[in-house]
């Protein structure tokens, strides 16, 4: 089976990265949407939750030991999780204190579980279900989302740096090509579904952006295509 979804994600690498590509416009078209329909009185509590979660981030957290170590967990974990349900066999899973960790895999590996911690919010998810589960005042609950929300893309934003072993090992082009559009994907959808307290209309939007891509990409294709027959 490992052997065997590793051949599925090579042939698929190549057609993802070029969807990815011609859909990354209309990908930030509709994150730019969602973004403008939020900018209302009613979400003012969840940018105030948002805004002062990511200023205590840059005054305090970033520099804070707890906050890497939770971080590089959440880092290694998506790793680990997406490499379990790919059959790829783990060796080792390490989380050190000052913030640095790693996981070795019996090669070969792919570029979905190389690249997953960087769009994959996997924190934001299960503390966003736990909030949702209290059940609390509606105002106290869309600033906890909010800050739930900050700390989440600062967590992610420090992983992203030219020095990255994973992008290197997935390869540079493709993880250009790639991530952009699965960043505003993942993250639209999760930012609808803490707004709108329901995973219905982040799904929506998860389905809508995927359907958009591949139509933008289909349209190029046969314009290509009508281009080469003239």
């Amino acid at each position: 089976m490992h052997a065997t979804l590793h051949l599925v994600f090579k042939i698929l690498k190549w057609p993802v990265a070029v969807i990815a590509l011609i859909g990354l416009p209309g990908m930030a078209r509709a994150c730019g949407a969602r973004l403008l329909a939020s900018f209302d009185p009613e979400y003012v509590p969840f940018w105030l939750g948002l805004g002062g979660m990511m200023l205590l981030w840059g005054l305090l957290l970033r520099k804070a030991k707890w906050a890497r170590f939770i971080t590089t967990i959440e880092h290694e974990a998506l790793h680990a999780i997406v490499g379990f349900i790919s059959f790829i066999p783990i060796r080792e899973l390490k989380v050190n204190e000052d913030g640095s960790g790693h996981v070795i895999f019996t090669p070969p590996t792919n570029w979905l579980m190389l690249l997953a911690p960087y769009f994959v919010p996997l924190t934001l998810a299960i503390y966003a279900a736990l909030v949702f589960a209290l059940k609390l005042e509606p105002l106290v609950q869309s600033v906890v989302l909010g800050a739930i929300f900050g700390l989440e893309w600062a967590g992610n934003f420090r992983e992203i740096h030219p020095k990255q072993t994973d992008f290197r090992q997935a390869g540079w082009v493709f993880t250009v090509l790639f991530l952009p559009s699965a960043v505003l994907l993942s993250y639209g959808s999760a930012i609808t579904i803490l707004l709108e307290g329901g995973v219905g209309p982040g799904w929506a939007f998860a389905k809508a952006g995927v359907a958009g891509m591949w139509k933008d990409t289909y349209h190029l294709v046969i314009a290509g295509i009508n281009l080469v027959k003239s």
